[in-house]
């Protein structure tokens, strides 16, 4: 089935920016000051990517997404759309003890972001505790702090000494942007920004693909193959916290501008950036980041091999499987298969069509950062463009922290 323009998540795009003038900052009984991650949810709220998402979870909410994968978005006639991945604001134990002693159900909660800047506010529904264990046996089917995912949100989630998290629900609004890395501000495209691309281009068929690393030679072929039916393509690099290892955002946007500007039509493709966390959930996480494509507008979202996941934790292709199981996301998956080059046929190839079983070498993002990259030295050229490579090269620290 294709999707012509996709609709929003739920029906609606979310849109809960207000004007700071018309803010009475006496109203607020209580400040939180939010970490980068967090002020990314605040923004994909209130922006429309999390649509029908209006705020931070409260208790059902986040049940109903681990236990059901499905968010309610009318509670009186139980209407409800798939869901994948928590979205939950968590407190030090103390500090949460504190503000729920103060506040009561319809409260406004000041949000500060990194800058200590006031940009937008809570309006207080509930707190509750959550075991963190529970949360991450669902989301990750681990609890294995070996897991990147379990080890990051132990980090972020503020897990008290006996396992819990302590947490905050309530409807979020926003009076003004914030964005960590002004330098790639012109990347960033809310979804009412990458629609109304979409209708100038006279796009009906769009199709998003997702990635946190630079481009080689196999994500290009696959991005080529979508787009020969397809009217267009949002190349659409997630920025924000990463794991250890991970390329860091200026360099991957640099990279994808360097392969656009010279291998990619340009009337046909779009690059932006998704200001959004990963959790590294590997199939959640691929239906997670299908629903945010298609609230930007896309109608098809591409998923190949070890979608979002992370060491041995997920099967190859259990992200498409789980994919095939969801009625009614309401978004075409464009399933790939592993891309290799083939020596055989002279070219990138499908393994799902290329007879060869010798003389291919697989392409994988990994050992080019780890055999090549790390160690200074250019890829292959059947792996990846050498001017994607030099340009990669050219920085002195490309990675997030210690590699």
């Amino acid at each position: 089935m294709i999707f012509m323009v996709s609709e929003p998540h739920g029906g609606e795009l979310i849109d809960l920016n207000c004007k700071k003038c018309d803010i009475d900052f006496d109203e607020f009984g209580y400040e939180i000051k939010l970490n980068d991650r967090e002020v990314k949810h605040v923004l994909n709220i209130t922006n429309g990517v999390y649509s029908p998402l209006r705020g931070f979870m409260g208790m059902d909410e986040l049940f109903n997404t681990l236990e059901n994968m499905r968010v309610n978005i009318d509670s009186h006639i139980g209407r409800s759309v798939s869901w994948s991945i928590p979205i939950l604001l968590t407190l030090p134990k103390d500090e949460f003890v504190d503000i729920t002693k103060k506040l009561d159900s319809g409260d406004k909660v000041l949000f500060r972001d990194f800058n200590d800047r006031p940009f937008a506010y809570l309006i207080f529904d509930e707190g509750y505790g959550v075991e963190f264990d529970y949360v991450v046996s669902h989301l990750y089917g681990t609890t294995d702090d070996d897991h990147d995912g379990v080890e990051l949100l132990k980090d972020v989630y503020n897990v008290d000494g006996d396992g819990f998290l302590h947490c905050l629900s309530g409807d979020v609004f926003k009076f003004e942007d914030v964005h960590r890395d002004e330098g790639l501000y012109e990347y960033y495209l809310r979804p009412k920004e990458t629609r109304t691309l979409f209708d100038i281009n006279n796009f009906d068929t769009i199709v998003g693909f997702q990635t946190r690393n630079v481009p080689h030679l196999g994500h290009e072929y696959l991005q080529k193959s979508a787009l020969k039916f397809v009217d267009g393509i949002l190349i659409h690099p997630i920025t924000g916290q990463k794991r250890s290892g991970d390329y860091k955002d200026g360099v991957i946007i640099d990279a994808y501008r360097e392969l656009m500007d010279n291998y990619y039509l340009s009337d046909r493709a779009v690059l932006s950036i998704l200001e959004s966390p990963m959790f590294y959930a590997g199939p959640r996480e691929a239906v997670h980041h299908a629903i945010l494509r298609k609230n930007f507008g896309c109608t098809h979202f591409i998923v190949g091999r070890d979608h979002a996941g992370v060491g041995d934790y997920y099967e190859p292709y259990e992200a498409q499987e789980l994919l095939r199981k969801i009625n009614g996301l309401g978004i075409t998956i464009v399933e790939f298969k592993e891309f290799a080059y083939c020596h055989e046929c002279g070219s990138v190839v499908d393994c799902n069509i290329c007879p060869h079983d010798d003389g291919k070498e697989f392409i994988s993002g990994s050992e080019i950062r780890d055999s090549y990259i790390f160690e200074g030295e250019l890829p292959p050229d059947y792996m990846m463009r050498k001017e994607v490579a030099e340009l990669v090269l050219s920085y002195d620290d490309p990675f997030v922290g210690d590699v």
